[in-house]
């Protein structure tokens, strides 16, 4: 077997690609039905999943009080949430999944772990809505592989702020990425930018091996260049590759 096909092989039998994938299945005056994907391994209500709603366009939302706020209530990485109690009006609305709790400690935003965001647009576009025609999810890829470095793309909501939310990524070796402290990964990089368009993590001084499954997480937030201090339950999506 060739080095190219071992490496079409690892790649077959790899976990697909993961990532927060939440969609609207129906909407009442009162009422927002949801179902929710997330990576592997999640607890979201141990780890302080929420959604939140906002009367807000995309990338509007950041600075602004939610109207409403809802704790995941399971500890499945899927399922489905009931977000109730609420006044759905004629306006545009911006439903978001959160993988932690508020972030006031961020400075630049309390909603620093949504990372998947849904537009309602205004009354008479319902079904558009619940088909996903506005949702923005949030991804990993790696672009770039060098002797000694790496580099990622990301993908995260309009108007999000990386570097002030702590967001980084973390890459394990084999097909799986991990929450908690045990299993902790292989190297990690935090995010540099502002910005959430275009953005890139860059890992240096790594020494990533031919032939080799690796498995590349997004984290919102929780970075420390402590190891001993760096939080992983905020995991927004998930990428294998094979150099």
């Amino acid at each position: 077997m060739t080095s190219t096909e071992k490496a079409r092989e690892m790649l077959l039998s790899a976990p697909p690609d993961q990532s927060v994938v939440f969609q609207i299945m129906d909407i009442s005056a009162n009422a927002i039905n949801l179902d929710f994907h997330t990576p592997g391994g999640n607890n979201p209500n141990d780890n302080g999943n929420m959604v939140f709603l906002w009367q807000s366009t995309p990338g509007g939302q950041w600075q602004m009080d939610a109207l409403k706020q809802q704790a995941i209530p399971t500890n499945t990485p899927s399922g489905s949430v009931a977000f109730d109690g609420l006044s759905i009006g004629v306006s545009e609305y911006l439903v978001g999944y959160s993988v932690g709790p508020t972030t006031p400690s961020a400075g630049w935003s309390n909603y620093a772990n949504v990372v998947a965001t849904a537009t309602i647009p205004a009354a008479g576009n319902v079904e558009e809505a619940k088909a996903g025609s506005y949702v923005t999810n949030p991804s990993i890829a790696v672009t770039s592989i060098g002797a000694t470095s790496l580099i990622a793309a990301i993908n995260l909501p309009t108007g999000y702020n990386p570097v002030g939310s702590g967001t980084y990524a973390a890459i394990w070796e084999g097909g799986s990425a991990f929450y908690g402290p045990a299993m902790p990964p292989k190297w990690v990089a935090p995010s540099s930018s502002a910005s959430a368009n275009g953005t890139t993590i860059a890992f240096n001084n790594i020494l990533p091996t031919r032939g080799t499954l690796y498995t590349i997480a997004l984290f919102a937030t929780g970075y420390s260049a402590d190891p001993s201090k760096l939080t992983r339950t905020a995991m927004a999506a998930t990428h294998s590759f094979v150099i």
